[in-house]
């Protein structure tokens, strides 16, 4: 009940923050503030996943990260998905014949930031190589909140769903890339 009612509260603490900077005609979406981003979470983020490096994934997590993950109905925090994260990464790191993620790519839907908090919504890719070298291909749209602490971005939250099985390559294709970002 704790989680659920932090994870309400960071939705409205980002939706009264993004209302009020609506209002406020002198806060435009600044394309710095979406490159810091990009810099300090989804860079990392991609990286460490490629590497399986749970260090500098946990990084770029707050302490008051939230997981959702909708199927399995859970709502993770932040060491909680850590140690979730962690019990992957061991087991492609013990070549136990499980699919290792080789790759993963986000496109965005949405993205709205100002100076303290961000929303994007997107589509990300995985690219799995079975230990027979077969690529496999899953797909998810997902919605983080990010908030600024300690001088960096930090995740806040993350919610994925493959929203029973509707997220395409083309669903993919169509979204916007990490770097497109005069479109917002």
């Amino acid at each position: 009940m704790k989680t659920a009612s932090c994870l309400l509260f960071v939705f409205l603490s980002l939706f009264q923050s993004v209302l009020s900077n609506a209002q406020n005609p002198n806060s435009l979406q600044h394309p710095t503030l979406l490159k810091e981003l990009n810099r300090d979470v989804w860079a990392p983020y991609s990286a460490a996943i490629r590497a399986n490096d749970l260090t500098k994934l946990t990084a770029i997590l707050s302490q008051d990260f939230i997981r959702v993950h909708p199927f399995q109905k859970q709502i993770l925090n932040r060491t909680q998905f850590s140690e979730e994260i962690n019990k992957a990464f061991l087991v492609d790191q013990k070549n136990e014949g499980k699919p290792k993620p080789y790759d993963i790519q986000f496109r965005f839907l949405e993205r709205v930031i100002t100076e303290d908090f961000a929303s994007e919504r997107g589509v990300f890719q995985y690219i799995f190589i079975t230990q027979l070298g077969e690529k496999t291909w899953v797909f998810e749209k997902f919605h983080v909140l990010s908030r600024r602490e300690q001088g960096g971005w930090k995740m806040l939250a993350f919610y994925s769903s493959h929203e029973k099985q509707a997220v395409t390559p083309q669903t993919f294709a169509e979204a916007l890339p990490i770097d497109h970002i005069s479109k917002y």
